[in-house]
């Protein structure tokens, strides 16, 4: 079963996910181009997302669950009155931001995740 983020309610407010569909293209003579969808779920998004306010304890927490899923693991991000978003890290795309006054953000870059078998 799958984990969720730790500290997901720090996520902000907000955040976009970017839908694209994979397509399969095949051209012929005379410029002819046939186009359609590769495979029967050929739309998936991705989505950047920043997590601030972060107490040193928080970004530790963040930090180690990221590096110990990788971008192989899928992982639950909880959204309140829909379904839980279930993704995978893009690899090495998280990153901290540290200020002087102990406070931290941390970011990072998610794809859909189409397990097989997983409900």
């Amino acid at each position: 079963m799958a984990e969720y983020l730790p500290h997901a309610t720090k996520l902000l407010d907000s955040f976009t996910l970017s839908y694209k569909e994979e397509v399969f293209s095949s051209t012929f003579g005379q410029n002819y181009k046939q186009v359609a969808p590769n495979g029967i779920d050929s739309i998936s998004y991705t989505s950047s997302f920043s997590m601030g306010n972060l107490t040193e304890s928080m970004r530790q927490d963040l930090l180690t669950f990221f590096s110990s899923i990788g971008s192989a693991i899928s992982f639950l991000i909880p959204i309140p009155n829909e379904d839980d978003l279930r993704v995978r890290l893009v690899a090495g795309s998280y990153s901290e931001v540290v200020s002087r006054q102990g406070v931290y953000a941390v970011k990072f870059n998610i794809i859909e995740a189409k397990d097989i078998g997983t409900p």
